[in-house]
C-alpha cells in the first residue's frame, strides 16, 4: 500500500518538474517570438514610410522637371 501512495506522489511531482522546465522555455521564447513580430512590423512600416517618401520626391524632381520646360518654353 504504501508504494501505491507513493506511486502517485511522485508521478505528481514528476509532471510538476516538467511542466514547470517547459514553463521556464516556453515564456522566454514567446518573449522572443513577440518582440521579432513587433521588429518586423515596424520594419515593414518603415519600409513604406521610405517608399512614400521615394515617391514623394519623384514628384517634386517631376514638378521641378516641368517647371523648367515652361521656363525655357516662355
Amino acid at each position: 500500500m504504501t508504494t501505491d501512495l507513493l506511486f502517485p506522489s511522485t508521478t505528481l511531482t514528476a509532471f510538476l518538474v516538467l511542466v514547470s522546465i517547459k514553463l521556464c522555455t516556453i515564456l522566454p521564447l514567446s518573449l522572443v517570438i513577440v518582440h521579432g513580430l513587433v521588429m518586423i512590423n515596424l520594419d515593414h512600416s518603415i519600409l513604406v514610410t521610405d517608399s512614400t517618401l521615394v515617391d514623394q520626391s519623384q514628384e517634386v524632381s517631376d514638378l521641378r522637371k516641368s517647371n523648367q520646360m515652361l521656363h525655357l518654353g516662355a
